[in-house]
């Protein structure tokens, strides 16, 4: 199970446990995000690219011009050691879209095809699941029973996914997102793009 209590930092890494955090905020691109929350560092990574926050920094004298740089990573602390996550950071060139209610009608737009729901139920998975991502889970193994009550209730239940933790409903976005453009690559024409009309849709 995820840990919501832990603090995140952006860092740059030089080698393998070799980390560098600095103060992100000191560059032109830090508009008061949360810089130890992985929501913060998402809002302020996404509007911007890699090669410009790194352009920006060594402008600033933020970065020595001596430091090795091998890649952008978040990482955390836990038992008196420095972890990486996984998925790391999500900037402008990823083409990522974190937006639950966008992830959800994309889940719509492709409810009828097998290999994205497999997809997704494979992006879902972890050995800990939260509570609520059993029940988002659940809402999955019965889709047939949502989608023969028509478009409303399937967006209805789909909506328990809004429930479960910020760094959950992240990395399965991720895991998802990327899994559907490598798809994409080898078969333009796999994806489905028109999704059922919904109305009543909650923000």
């Amino acid at each position: 199970m995820l840990d919501n209590k832990r603090n995140y930092l952006l860092a740059i890494k030089r080698n393998n446990n070799d980390y560098l955090p600095l103060e992100w905020n000191l560059t032109s691109f830090y508009d008061n995000e949360e810089l130890t929350t992985i929501e913060g560092i998402d809002a302020f990574t996404s509007k911007i690219t890699r090669i410009s926050l790194l352009t920006d920094a060594l402008a600033l004298n933020i970065i020595d011009l001596e430091e090795k740089y091998k890649s952008f990573v978040i990482i955390y602390y836990e038992k008196g050691k420095t972890r990486e996550l996984k998925e790391g950071p999500v900037f402008q060139e990823d083409e990522i879209d974190l937006s639950v209610d966008n992830f959800l009608e994309t889940i719509i737009a492709n409810i009828e095809d097998k290999n994205f729901l497999n997809d997704l139920k494979n992006a879902c998975y972890t050995k800990n699941p939260e509570p609520e991502l059993i029940k988002f889970d659940y809402i999955l193994k019965n889709l047939a029973y949502f989608i023969s009550k028509g478009p409303n209730a399937i967006y209805a239940a789909l909506l328990t996914f809004h429930n479960l933790s910020y760094e959950r409903k992240r990395t399965i976005i991720i895991k998802l997102s990327k899994k559907m453009t490598k798809n994409k690559e080898q078969s333009p024409t796999l994806l489905k793009t028109d999704s059922p009309q919904i109305e009543g849709k909650v923000a």
